[in-house]
């Protein structure tokens, strides 16, 4: 058979990010540096969009499972959500005070929050949780479909972004491509390797956009000139038909041999 079956892989990518998570969890209940913040909810965030691709084969528990980890994901996107207002911050008005001191004070109260639920009863019972196969199935009899499903989802989003200025949908759909694409990517190294460059400028991209929109929005109601964010946002989304075209092609060669693979693991069943 080509490949691991669900059971195998899922094991291995939750175990692996649960390994990364314990490696910076010390870090962010200390002092909460950015970095270890976002790298943290990074980690959930791929432990999410496992259980999510698998959703159908795991069993009813991973639901539960999936919401805690959206719980912790949430108190870590809070200090991070500060994190990146300071860092635009920096980037348009830097020295501002009257930018720097609330932003200052408003992590200050998002660590405390975060080190109570760090240290609560509710995140020790989630280290013990993991998910678990109902059912198993070959991965390469599913890659195909369903990385077609989610590539779909990213396309259509980015179609409609132009016209009604939802971006943000992009960018969720676009995460969700990537993860599945670095998860099933096992399967088909060489071409995952290729696309993985495309994929991460355009979330990058998406994520700048979403970031400044967010940014305007918390300066919005204190009087600063808003008119040199708007301007780099604009020339975000000038920028984003270009990237997304540069995901094609590496898509279709990837697509291509994620359907001669499922081809291949039907006919060794």
């Amino acid at each position: 058979m080509c490949g691991p079956w669900v059971a195998e892989l899922v094991g291995s990518v939750w175990d692996a990010q649960t390994e990364r998570i314990g490696e910076l969890e010390p870090q962010v209940g200390c002092d909460s540096p950015p970095e270890a913040v976002h790298q943290m909810r990074v980690a959930l965030r791929r432990q999410r969009s496992l259980l999510g691709l698998f959703a159908k084969l795991l069993t009813p528990e991973t639901v539960e499972l999936r919401l805690e980890l959206g719980w912790l994901a949430a108190a870590l996107g809070k200090v991070r959500d500060v994190d990146v207002l300071a860092d635009r911050a920096e980037s348009f008005y830097p020295g501002c005070a009257e930018i720097e001191v609330p932003l200052a004070m408003q992590r200050r109260a998002e660590v405390r929050e975060l080190r109570v639920a760090l240290s609560s009863s509710r995140r020790k019972a989630l280290r013990a949780l993991a998910p678990q196969a109902a059912r198993d199935f070959p991965v390469a009899l599913m890659a195909s479909d369903r990385l077609r499903g989610l590539h779909r989802k990213l396309d259509q989003a980015v179609k409609r972004a132009p016209e009604t200025g939802e971006w943000h949908q992009a960018r969720i759909e676009g995460k969700r491509f990537r993860y599945g694409v670095e998860v099933m990517g096992c399967l088909f190294p060489e071409e995952a390797r290729a696309l993985a460059p495309a994929l991460g400028r355009l979330q990058d991209l998406l994520g700048e956009h979403h970031d400044l929109a967010v940014f305007r929005a918390w300066l919005k109601g204190r009087g600063v000139d808003l008119e040199p964010v708007w301007d780099r946002a604009h020339a975000i989304e000038s920028l984003l038909p270009a990237a997304y075209a540069e995901v094609r092609k590496p898509w279709r060669n990837l697509r291509g041999s994620a359907d001669r693979l499922a081809r291949k693991a039907w006919r060794q069943m």
